[in-house]
């Protein structure tokens, strides 16, 4: 039985490194081939390097892990000095050379760390950029007990909203990223969905 492929994202590991990135663009270049949309999640660090790989290949998304404004902090969660700077500059250099139709940034919402993401919307709106996709931090599950969310869903739901108004404040749209559907569980107020997009991965 044929499925129908609604569109193919590289992520995981990371995609632009250079040991991965000749298996991403044979990836991308097949699914241009085939006029399946694609997209890439990459944590930025290679994004420079490969601006005019990804213009030739043109992905439809593109969407760069930024864990903070403040560049210590963002180098600290990814283990690597220079990590905030090389992302930043790669999208300096993907704004200024249109190398995708959506490009965006996604954060981690850590509990209780609100402060070490509030200052992302300016530093987006001086970068140019105007897209910005929260990740709620989530317990991994398993076959018997499914993934959940980390922390007190009501804080968590003032959080985003006091986030919302920031972006607002500087022209960027916020949205949360729930690949694992969920934001709007039990767990989560329903009218959360309705102040903020959740956007989630398109399913055949």
């Amino acid at each position: 039985k044929q499925e129908k492929i609604g569109a193919i994202t590289v992520q995981g590991y990371e995609a632009l490194l250079p040991e991965s990135f000749p298996t991403t663009r044979v990836i991308l270049e097949t699914a241009n081939k085939l006029g399946v949309p694609t997209g890439i999640v990459t944590n930025g660090t290679h994004l420079a390097e490969h601006i005019e790989d990804l213009k030739r290949l043109r992905p439809g998304k593109i969407a760069v892990s930024i864990d903070s404004h403040d560049p210590a902090l963002h180098d600290r969660q990814r283990g690597k000095v220079g990590a905030w700077e090389s992302a930043v500059a790669g999208l300096r250099r993907a704004v200024a050379e249109d190398i995708c139709e959506e490009l965006s940034v996604t954060s981690v919402l850590v509990p209780k760390r609100e402060d070490q993401v509030q200052g992302i919307p300016a530093l987006l709106a001086e970068i140019g950029i105007f897209r910005w996709d929260i990740c709620v931090l989530l317990k991994i599950g398993n076959v018997t007990e499914p993934a959940r969310v980390v922390g007190d869903s009501r804080e968590i739901i003032k959080v985003l909203l006091r986030l919302q108004t920031i972006a607002e404040q500087h022209g960027i749209i916020l949205a949360i990223d729930d690949e694992f559907s969920r934001v709007s569980d039990a767990d989560f107020e329903r009218d959360i969905t309705e102040v903020i997009r959740v956007r989630r991965l398109d399913r055949p």
